[in-house]
């Protein structure tokens, strides 16, 4: 069993990665030796063995080669030395003989016990050896996975803030160009709606949700009529700005160029400018548009004349609210639209108000909803007596009670004048 053992150990040790070619080669050959059954042989076997395991630094293994070496060595010297001392026995009485036969069964039952420690040993030593090897080639892959893992993040890492100092760049750049169309939008709309001395009061409160809005207004003196509009394009931000310069546009052109007078007609005109400009392959118009209410103001009769498109006209005369319905379809909504219009006679100190749908709209209070409809008209009833600066000042603060901490929700405009 002992022999086997060894065996086994050797072509262990020839086959591990730790051996270069020239070692497999002379373990091969000691080997060969071993297997032959000289008791010399195999002691020179062992202690070429010693020798390799030694310089290998395998010293546990090379322990118990030399130790193998030594017992082997001493057994061919005690075979010689039992040789001599039967020819001796040979001369002595019978019972001598069968005297040294029970001392040699002996020796051979402790040589048995023996051998069968070493075999132990040496299997213990082989399952150590054996479970160290798994266990370091386990923690070689785990070593090398985690690296392999540690610079896949890094090399991600180094994209990943490459790719964020270009979008920091872009947004920079995107940032200059909307600053830039910002300027360009206050120097084309005007920065407050200033009315003539006819109209004793007026107000505006504008606040934008991006830097770009998408809501304005507009005016526009004639010798006797003072036209008004307040426009919320769809959107807002870049797309609600671009959309609020085409509607400045077409009022300016529909009143100023073409003279056209009547409220009604204005609105017609711009659906039919939108609905060929924006939406020539589709004749049910989209949902890109613009709400607004267009008043036209005779500033000696306090005639008004209005249409409008989803925006309702807002009227608090002595203390009650009055509101005037328009057509409930936005501007761009349909080809061939047509809008009705409606008149009204103001008293002395009548409030007027027109507004988008981003005061109502917006979104805060106790329990996060909107303002709604109901609440902003009792608001508009409740300061309707104050002058138009207080007015201001009074929804500016009961809009920012309302939003709290809740962002901005749509692009805020309310505007509202007196007439002497």
């Amino acid at each position: 069993m002992m022999r086997f053992i060894h065996i086994f150990l050797v072509f262990v040790i020839c086959n591990s990665s730790l051996y270069g070619e020239e070692n497999r080669f002379s373990v091969h050959k000691t080997q060969q030796v071993r297997e032959n059954d000289s008791q010399e042989k195999k002691a020179e076997f062992y202690a070429r063995k010693a020798k390799l395991d030694s310089a290998l630094g395998l010293m546990d293994s090379a322990f118990v080669a030399r130790k193998a070496f030594m017992d082997l060595n001493d057994s061919i010297n005690n075979s010689k030395l039992f040789q001599r001392i039967g020819e001796m026995q040979t001369r002595f009485d019978v019972d001598k003989k069968n005297q040294e036969i029970k001392l040699l069964n002996k020796d051979k039952v402790l040589a048995d016990e023996k051998m069968q420690k070493q075999t132990l040993v040496a299997r213990i030593v082989t399952g150590a050896l054996i479970v160290f090897s798994l266990l370091l080639v386990l923690l070689l892959r785990i070593v090398l996975a985690k690296r392999r893992a540690n610079n896949i993040l890094i090399k991600q890492k180094a994209e990943l803030d490459e790719k964020r100092k270009q979008l920091a760049l872009k947004n920079e750049k995107i940032g200059e160009s909307i600053r830039y169309a910002r300027k360009i939008q206050e120097a084309v709309l005007p920065p407050a709606l200033f009315l003539p001395q006819e109209v004793k009061e007026n107000f505006t409160l504008s606040s934008a949700k991006d830097t770009l809005s998408g809501d304005f207004y507009w005016r526009y003196r004639s010798e006797e009529d003072l036209f008004i509009a307040i426009v919320d394009c769809t959107g807002h931000g870049v797309p609600g700005a671009m959309m609020s310069m085409l509607g400045y546009d077409m009022l300016e052109y529909a009143v100023k160029e073409k003279g056209t007078r009547e409220p009604q007609k204005i609105l017609e005109e711009m659906n039919a400018y939108i609905i060929e400009k924006l939406f020539k392959n589709n004749t049910e118009g989209a949902k890109d548009g613009m709400d607004l209410t267009l008043c036209r103001l005779n500033l000696k009769t306090r005639e008004i004349l209005f249409s409008g498109a989803k925006n309702n006209l807002m009227v608090v005369s002595s203390g009650k609210f009055k509101e005037y319905e328009v057509d409930k379809y936005s501007i761009g909504y349909r080809k061939g639209m047509n809008y009705h219009q409606d008149r009204i006679i103001l008293s002395s100190n009548d409030m007027v108000y027109l507004s988008t749908d981003g005061f109502p709209d917006q979104k805060g209070g106790p329990d996060g909803k909107k303002f709604g409809s109901s609440r902003f008209k009792a608001l508009l009833t409740e300061v309707a007596g104050l002058s138009a600066t207080l007015q201001c000042q009074r929804l500016e603060q009961e809009l920012k009670a309302w939003k709290g901490g809740n962002g901005q929700r749509d692009d805020i405009l309310v505007t509202g004048f007196r007439c002497v």
